[in-house]
C-alpha cells in the first residue's frame, strides 16, 4: 500500500474550525454559533472520503472532547455520525440539487445536535428551546458559503501543487 500524504488545506481547515468553534462570543450570539467543526468534517467526508474517514473524525472528536472538557467520547460519537453520513452519500451528493444538499446537511447537523445535546443532557446541561435550534439554523445558512470557500481553497492548493 502506497502512503499518500493528506492535503494541507484539510489540516488547516480543521485547525481553523477548532479555533472558530472555541473562540469566545458575546452572550447574545453565543447560542447561535455555527457548528464549524462538524461542517468541516462533513465537507471533507463528502469531498475526500479516502483522505478523511471515520477514524479521522473520531480523532478530531476526541480532540474536541479533550479541549472542551466534555464527556469523553461525546463529540467523537457525533463526529463519527457526521463522517458516516458524508462518506455514505458522497457519490450522490454531487448529483443533488442545492435544496437536496441543504436537506442532507440539515439531517447531518440535526444528527450532530441530537447526539451532542442528549449526551450533554446527561450532565444536566441540555439546551432547551431556541438554544437547540439556533446552531442548526446558522450552520445551514452558512453551509453554501462555507462549502464554496473550502472548495476554492482546496482547488487553488491543488492547482498550485501541480505546477
Amino acid at each position: 500500500m502506497i502512503f499518500t500524504p493528506k492535503p494541507l488545506p484539510l489540516y488547516l481547515s480543521l485547525v481553523a474550525a477548532i479555533i472558530l468553534q472555541l473562540i469566545p462570543l458575546p452572550d447574545f450570539v453565543a447560542d447561535a454559533r455555527p457548528l464549524w467543526l462538524p461542517m468541516t468534517v462533513l465537507f471533507w467526508s463528502i469531498n475526500m472520503p479516502a483522505h478523511f474517514n471515520i477514524g479521522s473524525a473520531w480523532v478530531i472528536g476526541l480532540l474536541l472532547d479533550l479541549i472542551t472538557g466534555s464527556l469523553m467520547g461525546q463529540h467523537a460519537l457525533a463526529m463519527i455520525t457526521m463522517s458516516y453520513i458524508g462518506i455514505r452519500l458522497y457519490k450522490q451528493y454531487r448529483l443533488y440539487s442545492i435544496l437536496q444538499r441543504l436537506l442532507l446537511v440539515f439531517a447531518a447537523v440535526l444528527a450532530w445536535q441530537l447526539i451532542d445535546s442528549r449526551l450533554w443532557g446527561l450532565s444536566g446541561h441540555a439546551p432547551t428551546g431556541w438554544a437547540f435550534w439556533l446552531p442548526l439554523i446558522s450552520s445551514l445558512v452558512l453551509w453554501t458559503w462555507y462549502q464554496g470557500l473550502l472548495s476554492w481553497v482546496d482547488e487553488h492548493w491543488r492547482r498550485n501543487r501541480e505546477g
